[in-house]
């Protein structure tokens, strides 16, 4: 009997397994706490905008102008929580997390979307809309406003290490929300820039200023792709990645660049399906966080005036010369990303952007903005504008290939007159596969190496003229010893001087263990040398007096 009863004793503790357990009350935790999601489905094409959302009892609702139901799903992100953590990319219970970081929780709920049509229903959705979203109640009635429910199929989350995974919708609905932090496993992070920036929105003189600040300034999104090779057929679904586009909005190009792991399920859909949708909200933004900690200063986040866009197109594996400046760029948006700037995870991925095709933008009231994809493309700040300043970005050709003779070459910029040459050839161009003492390889030649500089010593000519050349468009000139190594040893092959997170890591690694051994075997060194020096030699008597003298010295 007891041998019996022990067994179900443990079958009975094998249902209510802690970690899913954990796992089911992290997911209701992050539902009650948002306030605002983002909404993913598919039409001819991949979609996503941000919606705000209500909850009661695990149930989401969703009040937007579409009466019709639809298959989707809703992605929430930890890092949307607490608008004290949104300047530079904080998360976690000590704003030590990356929003990509496996311990930043982050859940998408899909199934389909259905129309509210019992008044009890109703009434407990728009209790829960109400009480998240006040302003909700003035909205015009005549909008077309629907108010959906999501009927949920399926729940994905991940929250620590060793992947994410799905949650029973049953153990879903009768967990208890409780917030489940990580602690421990602290970030290595050494260092972190100066990456401040001007609260407030600016003044755009167009639409086309208002997006691409928008995207410039958010530093992680939801990538929206077909699921229908792992889902049900037709169901979109979100997924929370970090984003860098430049330095600064003077380095952007508008089209974000993100890291994929392979075994992601973002990954898997992109390699079924390219198209994609990135979606950015004012409402993740610490420039617009009010005095009263509200966040789009006290606009909904669905309010048409807390701008939001939606950017769709394909998704594009970036070429190598591409990946060199994003991995500087990670380094500078993301310093608890050190991965991100390093090349990646350990489980191996690629980096991608978006090969843009249309967008949707809304910015105030009467509709969405109208923006081309051109408009927005070419569209550049002015320098003296109120814009955070950087170093412009160097123009990289994408899905670069290197040259085949020392004749050839290829343009790494753009402008008239002085661009950089990133082939081989005379005349002082920069030498990519030939020379000696060239430190970092990048096309072809024996062994698998190529010369990132051409001449002894590993120096680097990145372009031609004396003492200068012209790296990407507008013909700005910069030193020669700005981008030449000179006779220095580059630090890694992936990134440029101590602006990267990983290199200032590897130095700070590298100075903190060259101190330790020295405190450790310093004596015993400094005693053996003493020895070593003395051995032999006899020394006067010392006197009894107060006087230090000479052998004392020794």
């Amino acid at each position: 009997m007891l041998k019996i009863a022990l067994t179900v004793l443990l079958v009975l503790l094998g249902k209510n397994n802690v970690y899913a357990s954990d796992d089911a009350e992290e997911a209701r935790w992050l539902v009650q706490t948002a306030t605002w999601g983002t909404l993913s489905w598919l039409e001819e094409e991949v979609s996503s905008m941000v919606t705000s959302i209500g909850e009661h009892d695990g149930s989401l609702f969703i009040n937007i102008p579409f009466g019709s139901e639809f298959p989707g799903s809703i992605t929430i992100s930890e890092a949307q929580l607490i608008p004290d953590q949104f300047e530079g990319a904080k998360c976690g219970p000590e704003g030590d997390l990356d929003p990509e970081d496996p311990r930043c929780a982050k859940l998408t709920l899909s199934g389909k979307f259905e129309v509210v049509d019992d008044e009890e229903t109703k009434k407990i959705g728009q209790d829960a809309l109400f009480a998240s979203h006040p302003a909700m109640k003035d909205w015009p009635t005549d909008h077309g406003f629907t108010m959906l429910k999501l009927n949920v199929q399926d729940l994905w989350m991940i929250a620590n290490f060793g992947g994410g995974g799905s949650i029973p919708t049953e153990d879903y609905y009768a967990a208890t929300p409780a917030h489940h932090p990580v602690v421990g496993f602290g970030n290595r992070k050494t260092t972190e820039k100066n990456v401040a920036r001007k609260l407030g929105r600016p003044e755009f003189a167009s639409a086309a200023a208002h997006a691409r600040w928008l995207v410039s300034q958010s530093l992680w999104t939801t990538i929206s792709t077909d699921a229908s090779s792992r889902l049900s057929d037709g169901v979109a679904w979100g997924n929370i990645r970090s984003v860098t586009d430049g330095e600064c909005i003077f380095a952007s190009t508008g089209l974000p660049v993100f890291y994929l792991p392979k075994p992601d399920p973002t990954s898997i859909d992109v390699l079924a399906n390219s198209n994609i949708a990135l979606s950015f909200t004012e409402a993740s933004l610490p420039e617009l966080i009010g005095d009263d900690g509200q966040i789009c200063g006290g606009a909904d986040p669905e309010d048409p005036t807390c701008a939001k866009i939606s950017l769709h197109g394909t998704a594009r594996v970036l070429g190598e010369e591409e990946v060199e400046y994003s991995l500087k760029s990670f380094g500078t948006t993301h310093p608890r990303a050190s991965w991100l700037a390093s090349g990646g995870a350990h489980t191996g991925g690629s980096y991608y952007t978006i090969e843009l095709t249309g967008m949707e933008f809304f910015r105030n009231y009467g509709g969405m903005a109208t923006i081309s994809v051109d408009d927005y493309l070419n569209w550049k700040p002015d320098y003296g504008s109120d814009f955070d300043k950087c170093e412009p970005r160097t123009q990289s050709t994408a899905n670069a290939t290197p040259p085949s003779s020392g004749e050839e070459h290829m343009q790494h910029g753009s402008g008239e007159g002085g661009q950089m040459q990133h082939g081989s050839g005379e005349g002082g161009q920069m030498q990519h596969g030939s020379g000696e003492g060239g430190q970092m390889q990048h096309g072809s030649g024996e062994g698998g190496y190529t010369q990132h500089g051409s001449g002894e010593g590993g120096g680097e000519e990145h372009g031609s003229g004396e003492g200068g050349y012209t790296h990407g468009s507008g013909g700005e000139m910069h030193s020669g010893s700005e981008h030449s190594s000179s006779s220095e040893t580059q630090t890694s092959s992936l990134t440029s001087s101590n602006e990267n997170v990983v290199t200032v890591t590897l130095s700070y690694g590298f100075l903190s263990g060259t101190v330790f051994g020295f405190m450790l075997w310093g004596p015993t060194i400094a005693l053996l040398v003493y020895h070593k020096l003395n051995r032999g030699q006899s020394y006067a008597p010392i006197e009894p007096t107060g006087k230090i003298t000479s052998a004392q010295i020794l």
